[in-house]
């Protein structure tokens, strides 16, 4: 059987973590979370799957939490990291891309609108500096200056029950390349805000808003029309359906996202797939007459004759668009998504 090791991604790592378990909140701890090690899951899976980050399984470190013993505690985190930079020291000291993916607790960082305090499993109301600040371990990532690309996610709040003052890494750096890193921070709330776990309704798993969608983007939907999925279009994707999906729930969340990559950097995926879905357009007596499709871009997509009040169909790919009535300039904005269901709009 041919060795298909070659076709691994050797030179990217990742450490993966995902925390339900904390201490008893009548100990001060936080409430247990449902969906922060599936999420996990989801998102080592996608890393190490030939479709996706194609990591090889050793270059993909994961921590998740159990109730007994109390972990992940910050130790096992600095100490996956320590692992994973002298893997690339080994290596000749330079690395193409570093993932960094926390599900769990988490509440603002006193100081700073861009940190996040990230609760280990130890977290309690007395122990508050049992978290870990974001923006230092990020700062670390880039400092090392031996990765060409640091993506970093977040899924946990931001609220400010508690003011932290978060902790940072224990490791500093001790080696220095060359290398000027380009990097992506995505945060799946805002400063001062929430987020939420909702339960798919379609498997009954309890997931993060940001997780579920983070995946689903990862895997063609947040492809461009040239069917490339990078930092921009994956941050243009995040920002449009989170808010869809966590209003959908009663919610309100809105992810902060920010890249320092240009288009050509931070890829996730070539030739993805552009997903057509059947959009059925139920027009009024008010609407008979010529309407016109466009697009995002406000492009003309489509010019439809209407005789009759009535359904029509119309393959769309993802994204916004308008329906407008070219008589009387009625308008009306709506959305396709990339789940390739059937979808009604009314006109």
């Amino acid at each position: 059987m041919p060795d298909s090791r070659s076709n691994f991604r050797h030179n990217d790592y990742a450490l993966i973590i995902g925390i339900n378990d904390y201490l008893p909140t009548d100990d001060g701890g936080l409430p247990p979370l449902s969906g922060a090690i599936s999420d996990a899951e989801s998102i080592a899976k996608w890393l190490m799957c030939s479709d996706g980050g194609n990591l090889p399984i050793e270059n993909c470190l994961t921590l998740f939490s159990s109730a007994e013993p109390r972990k992940p505690l910050q130790e096992a985190i600095d100490y996956s990291l320590d692992t994973i930079f002298k893997k690339v020291q080994n290596n000749g000291g330079h690395a193409a891309r570093f993932y960094f993916y926390f599900s769990g607790h988490g509440f603002a960082a006193e100081g700073s609108e861009s940190d996040i305090a990230m609760c280990v499993a130890n977290w309690s109301s007395t122990r508050r500096r049992s978290a870990i600040s974001s923006k230092e371990y990020v700062d670390l990532f880039v400092r090392y200056k031996v990765f060409d690309e640091v993506i970093f996610w977040a899924d946990c709040c931001r609220n400010a029950s508690y003011r932290l003052r978060p902790m940072g890494p224990s490791l500093d750096v001790f080696y220095r390349g060359d290398v000027d890193t380009v990097y992506m921070i995505a945060n799946s709330t805002q400063y001062m805000d929430q987020a939420f776990e909702i339960k798919n309704r379609t498997d009954g798993v309890t997931k993060g808003v940001f997780s579920e969608l983070l995946i689903k983007g990862l895997k063609g939907e947040a492809a461009t029309k040239d069917g490339v999925i990078n930092s921009h279009s994956l941050k243009a994707y995040l920002e449009i359906h989170v808010p869809i999906e966590a209003q959908k729930h009663g919610y309100k969340q809105i992810p902060q996202i920010m890249t320092t990559a240009n288009e050509k950097s931070i890829v996730f995926k070539h030739g993805a797939l552009q997903q057509y879905t059947t959009c059925v357009i139920s027009i009024s007596e008010a609407n008979i007459g010529e309407i016109e499709i466009l697009n995002g871009e406000l492009a003309s997509v489509k010019i439809l004759t209407i005789t009759e009040k009535g359904n029509v169909e119309i393959d769309l790919l993802k994204g916004i668009y308008v329906i407008r009535n070219l008589t009387t300039k009625v308008e009306h904005f709506f959305l396709i998504t990339a789940n390739k269901e059937l979808q009604n709009v009314s006109f």
